[in-house]
């Protein structure tokens, strides 16, 4: 239900998007931008997410995705693009960190899996 919420309002928003990058159409990533809030004291920021299978990582579709998605939540009107990344993931840093996010915080045990371990995530910004 709440991936078809989500869908759903991508397709329904001018303030939202969401690319599926497929390969012989096999679905293997997809990249989006959404609104951080309903507020007007909120309407300058978005949040981007970016899910790419791992064995299509190093190929440059993940810079490709969040370059195109980067340039049309600019040209949505918003100034400013923040991500959660995992911080262990130091590929995903390392590329967002080229595209020009800033790390502006650590949440500790952000996330927690099936066998039991926690998992800390970054806090990333972008300026548009």
């Amino acid at each position: 239900e709440q991936e078809t919420a989500f869908i759903n309002n991508c397709l329904n928003s001018d303030r939202s998007l969401m690319l599926i990058a497929t390969l012989d159409g096999k679905h293997i990533g997809n990249c989006s931008f959404n609104p951080v809030g309903n507020y007007k004291r909120y309407r300058h920021r978005c949040e981007v997410a970016i899910a790419l299978y791992q064995e299509f990582c190093g190929y440059g579709i993940g810079k490709i995705m969040l370059e195109t998605v980067l340039k049309a939540a600019k040209e949505s009107g918003f100034e400013q693009a923040e991500l959660e990344v995992i911080s262990d993931n130091q590929n995903a840093i390392a590329l967002y960190e080229k595209l020009g996010f800033q790390k502006y915080g650590t949440f500790p045990d952000n996330m927690k899996y099936a066998d039991e371990h926690y998992a800390s995530a970054d806090w990333m910004m972008k300026k548009l």
